[in-house]
């Protein structure tokens, strides 16, 4: 029994000791307020759904303002402070902010439990596939087990009031149920695919791309079928609000639509990435005494920023090819050592991917987000955050074949030839 059991127990080993490395790191700040940028916008929103008000924002909310004025940063928020928009939205994914307002709801205003969540959601990623490392190579498993212990990127990020662990979670629920066999398991892909697009539309393409190939591989469209309408159902409750709200077909709000026209732009192509100082403060221009003032705002900057976009691309094509190699690079290129060495051995690990099914897949979904992100816009090497989970299965085959050769090199005898004169 305990034999049969040892992979479950294991992996709850390396979640505890996950759950307690990134506890211990970020034991000082788990009450601070979040990072100006999105994580603001995500905390405005959680406490009006905390407080009834819908998928709505309103920043001159005394009771929002209060922790940000009390805490040792005020002045960085004062443009925060200004906004009058308030009502409801459509800019943001719906589904960090559930999860917000649900702690909020629970604890009251309190950044820790939900800092707590985002660690748990870290940690049942990783131990997630190592679960499913440890079924197919338990050796390799011990590498993956070496990498989430000691690579820090999850970890440092983890405290960050954003998307990605929320991501990562869903795309390993995913990830999981596209590997094991089980009935159910293409409905259940489905259903947590659709979760992942209400947490980060952005892997829309990288799913729509897994779907597609997963269809050629099994020869069958059953399964590929299940899976993406099991995925718009999930989705679409919030697709149809959406829709509703603006009279036309925005199912996942105009956040996509505004980006485009700064990823695709003559800023973007000299620079080589997207200034995000340059681009709208969606919620600045509102008018907060007309009716559904911020969504009238909302879809007219999508409208202006829709047709410079098309504009652009109409009259820029051929720049196309350089913007995508330059988010390739951005979302790749390592800011320390120890992103330099996952790289390093998650292309040595891609050796794996003509043995190991889960080395194909995660190498697969690697690909497929790349192509997203190269076709939408970057953000420093941010949006690899989410799928680092599956990278490091790479980085553990990379580190097992290092391994593996140095022992080779170490235990191998020279030979020895005898001449005589």
């Amino acid at each position: 029994m305990l034999q049969r059991h040892r992979p479950i127990l294991y992996a709850l080993l390396l979640a505890l000791a996950l759950i307690l490395k990134m506890g211990y790191r970020h034991r000082l700040g788990m009450e601070t307020v979040p990072a100006w940028g999105d994580a603001v916008d995500y905390d405005n929103l959680g406490l009006s759904l905390a407080r009834g008000h819908g998928f709505s924002v309103d920043f001159q909310d005394p009771e929002f303002q209060a922790p940000y004025r009390n805490s040792g940063f005020s002045s960085l928020y004062d443009n925060y402070y200004r906004l009058e928009a308030r009502g409801l939205t459509m800019f943001r994914p719906p589904l960090f902010p559930w999860l917000v307002s649900g702690h909020y709801a629970a604890f009251g205003r309190h950044y820790t439990p939900v800092r707590i969540t985002q660690f748990l959601l870290t940690a049942v990623s990783l131990a997630l596939v190592f679960f499913l490392l440890w079924r197919h190579s338990p050796a390799t498993a011990i590498f993956y087990a070496l990498v989430a212990l000691f690579e820090p990127t999850l970890a440092r990020h983890a405290v960050n009031l954003l998307t990605e662990p929320l991501a990562a979670a869903m795309l390993c629920a995913w990830f999981a149920c596209e590997l094991l066999p089980h009935r159910y398991a293409a409905a259940a892909a489905g259903f947590f695919a659709g979760l992942l697009l209400l947490a980060r539309p952005i892997f829309a393409i990288g799913l729509a791309l897994a779907l597609l190939v997963k269809a050629a591989a099994q020869k069958s469209l059953r399964g590929a079928i299940l899976t993406g309408v099991v995925a718009t159902m999930t989705c679409l409750p919030f697709m149809i609000r959406n829709c509703r709200l603006s009279h036309r077909f925005t199912p996942f709000g105009t956040h996509g639509t505004i980006m485009l026209a700064y990823a695709y732009s003559d800023a973007s192509y000299q620079n080589g990435h997207v200034d995000f100082t340059t681009t709208p403060l969606v919620y600045k221009d509102a008018n907060p005494s007309g009716p559904n003032a911020l969504l009238v705002s909302e879809l007219t900057i999508a409208d202006a920023e829709g047709k410079t976009f098309r504009q652009w691309l109409g009259k820029n094509f051929w720049k196309v090819p350089y913007l995508v190699l330059s988010r390739i690079l951005e979302n790749f290129t390592p800011s320390n050592f120890g992103e330099a060495m996952v790289l390093l051995f998650s292309m040595l690990g891609l050796g794996a991917v003509r043995t190991s099914p889960i080395a194909r897949l995660a190498a697969l979904f690697l690909l497929y987000n790349t192509a997203g992100v190269a076709l939408m816009w970057a953000h420093g090497n941010r949006f690899n955050f989410p799928v680092l989970p599956l990278q490091y299965v790479l980085v553990a085959y990379g580190l097992q074949a290092a391994f593996a050769f140095a022992k080779g090199l170490k235990t191998r005898k020279p030979s020895v030839s005898s001449t005589r004169a």
